[in-house]
């Protein structure tokens, strides 16, 4: 297969995988929070009481993870791979605030200032195990 068309394919199947797991945190973010833990119960045994802020980490750590296959490619430089995780960063960070602003809409949500950084950590966690991973 040609090496072009391979690489537009691995685009296309990271761009269906980021916005279906968009999709899936939309989904979590319209029911009220007691209908999501009730739903995933299993969670709260694990977690305690506290699951909401493990799971926006996890969510927005694998969104990051996601969309970094679109917006970067082994095939670049080291410069535009780093435009790339930027970009990435930014991405997923700026989709939390969307989501955020988004459940402030929803009936039994609010906006929480404290989603937002969580979900940003996640994000910076993985720029983090990123650049590390391309300089080892």
């Amino acid at each position: 297969m040609d090496k072009l068309l391979w690489l537009r394919y691995r685009t296309v199947i990271s761009l269906l995988a980021t916005m279906g797991w968009m999709v899936f945190i939309f989904y979590l973010s319209t029911p009220s929070a007691a209908l999501i833990v009730k739903k995933f119960s299993f969670l709260k045994q694990v977690f305690g009481d506290s699951v909401q802020y493990p799971a926006h980490f996890f969510l927005y750590f694998v969104l990051f993870q996601l969309a970094k296959g679109v917006f970067i490619h082994q095939e670049q430089g080291n410069k535009m791979r780093q435009v790339g995780l930027i970009t990435t960063l930014i991405f997923t960070c700026f989709y939390g605030v969307m989501d955020e602003f988004y459940q402030s809409t929803v009936p039994f949500r609010s906006f929480q200032l404290r989603d937002i950084l969580v979900d940003c950590l996640a994000a910076f966690s993985g720029f983090i195990i990123e650049l590390k991973a391309q300089k080892g």
